[in-house]
């Protein structure tokens, strides 16, 4: 079977009222924001209300698809607003890397989650090859799954996460999951510099300027005045002092 490339398939919810072609036409570039530039086919199922865009390249369909997050809507003439799922059309087997899973992780368990993506044909580990001193296993799995929707860029199985690799697989952030941005771009993650405003912000030095701390006051003549967290840290700033008043030539009186 031949395998569909650079295609997004659009799928329109089957309760909602029926749509013409011509509507499609407008909504893929109404809403979708395709240009002729972009587009090699339309196909559209009526029965199955899919309908398949199949573009020039693959950069091309990634530039489309990375905007949309999630189910788009489509309004109908009567006022009824539907979904429509917009994803990388996958028709044949392809085979999955899952990395990083622990060996004690069976091959019984990983089915339980890599089920709801597809159909699974055959789960065996990767070997290394005669080239490397050990010819033992890579600690990698290998599912062959005919996929019916995208896997995300990793998963979980027993509370193990492990990063999933395939052929044609879309760009994903490692963080949500979601496509149109990577890590470093991630709503969800917290920039370093908004970590360390906060630390600022409950910093001692700003909590006594917003009053809610009271700075202690020392007293020059009167040793008795030094914070004491600890009598060796007291001990150590009344000597310190001690010196340096011995060191200023101000204080050194003429014989």
């Amino acid at each position: 079977m031949c395998d569909r490339q650079y295609t997004i398939v659009c799928s329109f919810d089957v309760r909602s009222p029926r749509i013409n072609a011509f509507q499609i036409h407008e909504w893929l570039y109404e809403t979708v924001r395709l240009t002729k530039d972009d587009v090699r086919v339309i196909q559209i199922d009526g029965s199955l209300r899919k309908g398949y865009v199949k573009f020039v390249n693959s950069e091309r369909m990634m530039r489309v698809l990375q905007p949309i997050q999630g189910d788009l809507d489509f309004y109908h003439e009567n006022g009824v607003i539907s979904k429509v799922t917009v994803e990388i059309a996958v028709v044949r087997s392809r085979r999955v890397r899952v990395t990083t899973f622990p060996p004690e992780v069976t091959e019984a368990q990983i089915p339980n989650v890599m089920s709801t993506y597809g159909e699974i044909k055959k789960i065996h580990d990767e070997i290394w090859s005669h080239a490397y001193r050990f010819k033992v296993k890579t600690g990698v799995r290998l599912v062959d799954i005919s996929l019916k929707k995208r896997i995300p860029s990793h998963i979980k199985v027993d509370g193990h996460r492990a990063l999933i690799q395939y052929e044609g697989q879309p760009m994903t952030c490692y963080r949500c999951n979601q496509q149109g941005h990577q890590i470093t771009e991630c709503p969800r993650r917290k920039t370093p510099a908004s970590h360390q405003s906060s630390q600022d912000e409950n910093s001692w030095a700003n909590k006594v300027k917003r009053g809610t701390e009271k700075a202690p006051t020392i007293d020059n003549n009167n040793s008795n005045d030094i914070p004491q967290s600890s009598n060796g840290e007291a001990r150590q700033v009344i000597e310190l002092r001690a010196r340096s008043i011995d060191e200023d030539p101000h204080n050194k009186r003429s014989p």
